[in-house]
């Protein structure tokens, strides 16, 4: 393969620091290494494309609703640009630490299947040559014989390999656990995977438990955690997001999206209902965790935990996934199942608390009442769909502010909204349909008429189409102060994994 110029300048630069090429630098070089390369490049990109910070300060404020000081261009300036094209030369497979070992894993696990693939993990580890990479590609390797022995035969092997339970102490006991491992979304969901079916979802929640902030990506932090505090705090947790989405994913058994191909997939209560109280569970973590504290940066750390996209996940498969609440869903309860009505009612009180970690600045003028409109009607959807009592007064209360019987009095920012895109209109049309069907089943005619009425009045294009189908939105994940703990206290933390 052929290096490019940055590869080789990189080399070069490396062997004067290091003139083995095999001693790995000290923090202190890598960093002035990655300043130095940075800065030269932001340098020659501002001369040969100058950034015109006083039209983005004019526009910035107008167009983003932040205050006048906070310039949105100048963030997407050369500095992010920097940051980016220097990310992709570090991470080139060839500078990467260990990116030999991986291929040379590869081939050993290709040449002979019938080996122990986390005992190649560990071989690799004794050599220092073990990385996040190497053990995503044995747990990938595990997880293929694992898909393949009969269902019988699955615990026996998890009880010989323990794969969950060998990676993450490796994980802990290394200090993997501090770095941006969760950049790697396959590895998480693999480690979690295991974790759970080996009945170790204890040893999850002591994991999601510590206090550990990761560093930023190699491409950065986003742009709004500079604008917010809060938004600073989930991203620097951001881990537990992640580890969340797994641990929900894994106990549920379903895609994170519908299959495209129209399969459908059943369900046992006794999943969805141990996915629901991992949801509830960590919404009572979150709000209890809360201060009156005005500077959140004081708040006790098991505040932040990104909870956003685990329960829209969750919201979306028990209001537009469930053939209960939509006939073309692709999920369906086992026969004779019921959900936990009560979990479904803890979930009602709390599902608005996963969404409220907007800073004031970020939420100001028509997008925070959107943003409010929809935390509602979350709430409101569920009711909709409750497992025993069902409800459509919330949403119709909500309806009647929104799509009045006179369409002029229709707030503006909801007409705006509603004109957005054919998926936004979609949704509000499902919404009027699931309305109507549970107040027809209460014998409330009147009401089914006024409901129903508001979809040729505000959606005359879907007027005559009366199901329920729906579009699924694309998976959107985002891939620790430093923790030292002695093996004592990390086999304290996490019994039965030694």
């Amino acid at each position: 393969m052929k290096k490019t110029g940055a590869v080789q300048g990189l080399r070069s630069l490396a062997d004067k620091i290091h003139p083995n090429g095999y001693a790995p630098l000290t923090t202190s070089e890598s960093k002035g290494l990655l300043t130095a390369l940075t800065s030269s490049f932001r340098k020659h990109l501002d001369a040969a494309h100058p950034t015109t910070i006083d039209d983005g300060r004019k526009n910035s404020s107008k167009a983003t609703g932040l205050s006048p000081d906070v310039n949105i261009n100048s963030m997407h300036s050369s500095a992010i640009f920097a940051q980016k094209h220097m990310a992709s030369v570090l991470t080139n497979p060839l500078l990467v630490r260990g990116a030999k070992s991986y291929g040379s894993a590869k081939v050993e696990l290709q040449k002979d299947s019938y080996r122990d693939p986390i005992q190649l993990l560990e071989d690799y580890d004794r050599e220092g040559a073990a990385s996040v990479r190497i053990a995503q590609l044995c747990m990938e390797t595990l997880k293929k014989k694992y898909d393949s022995v009969p269902d019988a035969r699955k615990p026996k092997l998890l009880e010989e390999i323990q794969p969950g339970r060998r990676v993450l102490m490796w994980l802990l006991e290394r200090g993997m656990y501090q770095t941006d491992f969760s950049s790697n979304l396959p590895f998480v969901d693999l480690l979690v995977f295991f974790l759970a079916r080996e009945g170790r979802e204890d040893n999850i929640w002591k994991w999601l438990k510590l206090d550990v902030q990761i560093p930023d990506s190699t491409e950065g932090a986003p742009w709004d955690t500079q604008v917010s505090v809060k938004k600073r705090m989930l991203y620097k947790y951001r881990w537990r997001g992640c580890v969340l989405d797994s641990l929900v994913q894994a106990q549920v058994d379903v895609p994170w999206l519908a299959d495209s191909s129209g399969k459908l997939h059943i369900i046992r209560a006794s999943n969805l209902n141990s996915a629901l109280n991992t949801l509830v569970t960590a919404l009572e973590l979150r709000t209890s965790s809360m201060d009156v504290d005005p500077h959140p940066e004081n708040w006790h750390h098991l505040a932040w935990l990104p909870l956003a996209k685990t329960s829209s996940f969750l919201v979306r498969l028990l209001t537009r996934r469930l053939r209960s609440s939509n006939p073309r869903g692709d999920v369906e309860l086992q026969k004779g199942d019921i959900l936990d009505p009560q979990l479904y009612d803890k979930l009602i009180k709390y599902v608005s608390f996963a969404f409220d970690f907007d800073n004031k600045d970020l939420r100001r003028g028509k997008a925070a009442q959107v943003q409010e409109f929809f935390k509602m009607m979350r709430a409101a959807t569920l009711h909709l769909t409750h497992p025993t009592r069902p409800s459509a007064d919330p949403m119709l209360k909500m309806l009647h502010v929104v799509l009045p019987d006179n369409t002029t009095k229709c707030p503006p920012i909801f007409k705006e909204h509603m004109a957005q895109s054919a998926d936004v209109r979609d949704l509000y049309h499902t919404t009027l349909l699931k309305c109507a069907h549970v107040l027809e089943t209460q014998g409330r005619r009147k009401d089914v008429e006024w409901t129903r009425a508001r979809i040729p009045l505000y959606f005359p294009e879907l007027a005559h189409d009366n199901d329920t189908a729906e579009r699924e939105p694309s998976r959107a994940r985002t891939a620790p102060s430093s923790l030292a703990e002695d093996d004592e206290a990390r086999h304290t933390l996490f019994p039965g994994l030694a």
